[in-house]
């Protein structure tokens, strides 16, 4: 069903005013994210309500929707294989999750030292070994 509407959309329109189309659409994206992440998440990133129904909230549904669509066109128009597509992510995902271990294991490397730092100090406020007075 949507391949038949594509297919009518597509051929009405150049690959040139699909592109442009999808770059008004991805700053629209990005302007309702922001919205959204003003009015329903704190500074440290968690969602401050359980996801309620708002205008910003609704808005960046919409705006997904729309290049979600114009993904879709576009590669449709260029005949990109979702196969390419699904390369290309998982690439991204690989060296995300690299990146994100390598994050993690710096985190504990700095936990590690704060713990070594505080077991290095006596009761006295003295480095175990150091005699300063």
């Amino acid at each position: 069903m949507m391949n038949k509407k594509l297919k009518k959309i597509c051929k009405n329109q150049s690959v040139d005013s699909c592109i442009f189309l999808l770059e008004e659409e991805a700053a629209e994206l990005i302007q309702a994210a922001s919205k959204y992440r003003r009015s329903h998440i704190k500074k440290d990133y968690v969602p401050t309500t359980t996801l309620k129904k708002s205008k910003a909230y609704d808005n960046l549904i919409e705006e997904i929707a729309d290049v979600e669509l114009l993904i879709r066109e576009v590669k449709y128009m260029l005949s990109i294989k979702d196969k390419e597509i699904n390369e290309a992510m998982d690439k991204k995902l690989k060296r995300a999750i690299k990146r994100t271990e390598t994050i993690k294991d710096s985190k504990k490397k700095k936990e590690k030292k704060k713990t070594i730092k505080k077991k290095d100090i006596n009761k006295k406020g003295r480095r175990n070994g150091i005699n300063k007075r």
